[in-house]
């Protein structure tokens, strides 16, 4: 079901702006050199925050390119009219992604990255919260993940991904099975 709902959103002959785009990306790779053999996927769960989008995806991408990140940005929009469920948006990203990214971002839009130290470098070791609560007030919560966890695939894997709480679903109620899988 989900190759079918992702099929659908790639026409195979398609002269709009965002395929020209994707085009030109592609070529501008080929001449970059990346610090690392890895690829990093920018999940960023998504519904009606368009003006916030706007800004998020040329920053993050300019972010990463002076970094010398191999990315690419996923956005991971809820159509439906249920609560928002960042836990499910992010699962499907995964699963998505997994096959040819060594690492993800779960990312949320309203969130950019204003110190050229913090590193989106591949997590070897264990996960990164880079929106940890001692480094983002905002996100003080001593239990639940938010803002920004950079996982590697492994990591991802070996927690079994993301626990969604039915019938609740705001980003402060996602959160990780890290503590079991041992991984910090």
């Amino acid at each position: 079901m989900l190759s079918m709902f992702v099929q659908a959103f790639q026409p195979d002959n398609c002269n709009c702006p965002i395929q020209q785009y994707v085009e030109n990306k592609a070529e501008k790779e080929r001449n970059i050199k990346y610090k690392s053999q890895h690829k990093l996927a920018v999940l960023v769960p998504f519904r009606d925050r368009f003006d916030e989008l706007l800004q998020f995806a040329p920053y993050i991408h300019s972010f990463l390119d002076k970094q010398h990140i191999n990315h690419n940005i996923f956005v991971l929009n809820q159509v439906d009219p249920y609560r928002f469920n960042r836990a499910s948006l992010i699962n499907v990203g995964y699963l998505y992604t997994s096959e040819t990214h060594d690492y993800i971002v779960m990312h949320d839009v309203d969130l950019l990255p204003l110190n050229d130290q913090l590193s989106y470098d591949y997590p070897k070791d264990h996960p990164h919260h880079i929106a940890a609560p001692h480094l983002h007030p905002r996100y003080n919560y001593s239990k639940l993940i938010g803002g920004i966890l950079l996982v590697n695939r492994e990591h991802f894997r070996r927690s079994m991904g993301c626990r969604i709480n039915i019938g609740v679903g705001d980003w402060k109620t996602m959160s990780f099975t890290f503590d079991y899988a041992k991984l910090i």
